[in-house]
């Protein structure tokens, strides 16, 4: 986890926790990590892009969430990947990093 803080500015632990308060939150496919943290331009005090396909729920509260419970001062942008532009979709398909994936139950 020391090599993700070095290469996108997040250390393991708030990855963890953005990804527990997602997962809760919205019960996700998907979770990318996208814009400068993820192109690696980023900035010390720059948000914090995450995007969410197959969110179960509406993500309406979502960054909310994520600044009040999130142990940071940086800010969240958060998106649903159902509801943007097709352009910033494919940036995100592009260049978003994938921090979760569920695993799909084998139904055998």
């Amino acid at each position: 986890m020391e090599k993700f803080y070095k290469k996108f500015g997040l250390s393991g632990e708030l990855i963890c926790q953005i990804i527990r308060l997602v997962v809760d939150f919205c019960d996700p496919e998907k979770i990318y990590l996208f814009g400068s943290r993820a192109r690696e331009d980023f900035k010390r005090a720059s948000d914090i892009d995450i995007a969410v396909e197959g969110a179960k729920r509406e993500i309406v509260g979502l960054k909310e969430l994520l600044e009040e419970e999130v142990r940071t001062l940086l800010k969240f942008d958060v998106v649903d990947l159902s509801k943007v532009n097709a352009y910033l979709k494919e940036e995100i398909y592009r260049e978003g990093i994938v921090i979760y994936e569920k695993i799909q139950a084998n139904s055998q």
